[in-house]
């Protein structure tokens, strides 16, 4: 994976057809993201980490997992003895090394993410010595008899480790809450539905017409790149499963001359409907390069706005689910506008994602995906 990552991203230069960022970019926004609440303590391990390859020694010690090392062992740690320097020189040069791509994901950086959780965790470790002195007052860590770890203070009578652990895993959990149930959970949630709502088909009309091959099922994305996991998540043993998708590979990408099928729905998706489908009025000659409709059909909330007369009225197919997908956008919660209750409301409204309340202060929009089905032409 690694050597095709570099083959594609930097020897063929394709990674920039899908998006560029500045080389910086890792720095100020991926890093930050990526760390989160460990930011500052990362930072901090890095201060350290300066301390002491400036110096070449640390003073004063913070060796908190050895007690028994004598005060003079703890100061002499030097850059080279200090393994979290070792592990600074992994994650360095992964940064640089992909900062020359140009394209550039928070995913890309997640194969760093435990070691910086390393070193924040010795900031963090620091800091709970720190607080642990400051509460039991002056200590000799040299007589063994006065010494207390931190670990000891955390699990004894020292409240404020405690207090500095729970912080920081309550301010972990939104973060944990949002992005596992919340951020972009529409494609699961789709193909699931898709899944379940197939194999539940596809079993009525085995029973009721004992037909032993397995139906065979149509589902078209339209959608925008990689949008959903597609067949990885569509596999039903009672019947067989067609999906596709728009076109948004390197070979049309990397073409000027091309247009690819994702972009072309996504500047025009009434007129890429018509052309793909066919309208109601057109002939049987017109009709040689158009799509049979499928069984199901993907489509963004927006766009099936657009869309939804042609896929309910010229292909005669109906509106099935609609699935939260995302956040779309806040704003200031306001008293005088009517709920959108229903589909057929919202496509002649301007104002057409549901709307949570928090506060009675702000409004969250949260985006859906759509699903429309046509009747199965074997049924």
């Amino acid at each position: 994976p690694s050597l095709g990552n570099i083959h594609f991203n930097v020897l063929l230069g394709h990674g920039s057809l899908y998006g560029t960022h500045p080389f910086l970019w890792y720095v100020y926004a991926g890093i930050p993201a990526i760390c989160g609440i460990m930011l500052p303590f990362f930072l901090w391990d890095l201060a350290i980490i300066k301390e002491v390859a400036s110096n070449g020694v640390r003073k004063p010690s913070t060796n908190i997992t050895s007690p028994s090392v004598s005060k003079q062992d703890n100061q002499e740690e030097s850059e080279y003895n200090n393994p979290r320097v070792a592990l600074l020189g992994i994650v360095a040069p992964y940064i640089v090394l992909h900062s020359f791509s140009e394209h550039k994901e928070f995913r890309f950086l997640l194969p760093i993410l435990p070691i910086i959780c390393i070193l924040a965790g010795h900031a963090m470790a620091r800091l709970a010595l720190i607080i642990g002195e400051a509460n039991r007052g002056s200590v000799d860590s040299s007589d063994g008899r006065n010494y207390k770890s931190p670990l000891n203070s955390m699990i004894g009578d020292n409240t404020s480790p405690k207090l500095l652990l729970a912080v920081l895993i309550l301010l972990n959990y939104p973060h944990l809450f949002y992005l596992g149930i919340i951020h972009q959970r529409g494609p699961i949630a789709v193909n699931q539905f898709l899944a379940s709502t197939i194999d539940k088909k596809a079993r009525e009309v085995s029973q009721s017409k004992k037909v032993e091959n397995p139906q065979e099922y149509s589902i078209h994305f339209l959608m925008g790149c990689h949008s959903a996991p597609l067949y990885s998540h569509l596999h039903t043993p009672s019947a067989q499963v067609n999906a596709w998708y728009l076109d948004c590979s390197p070979n049309c990408r990397s073409n000027p001359e091309i247009v690819c099928e994702s972009d072309s729905f996504s500047s025009d998706p009434l007129g890429f409907a018509l052309s793909v489908y066919g309208s109601s009025g057109d002939d049987d000659c017109s009709k040689e390069d158009t799509k049979e409709p499928p069984s199901f059909l993907v489509v963004m909330q927006d766009d099936a706005v657009v869309i939804g007369n042609v896929l309910m009225d010229n292909l005669k197919m109906s509106r099935v689910a609609s699935i939260r997908h995302t956040v779309k956008f806040l704003s200031w919660h306001r008293h005088n506008h009517d709920d959108i209750a229903s589909y057929d409301q919202c496509i002649s409204h301007e104002r057409c994602h549901d709307v949570v309340t928090l506060f009675s202060l702000i409004d969250i929009h949260f985006d859906h995906m759509e699903v429309f089905y046509k009747s199965h032409p074997s049924l």
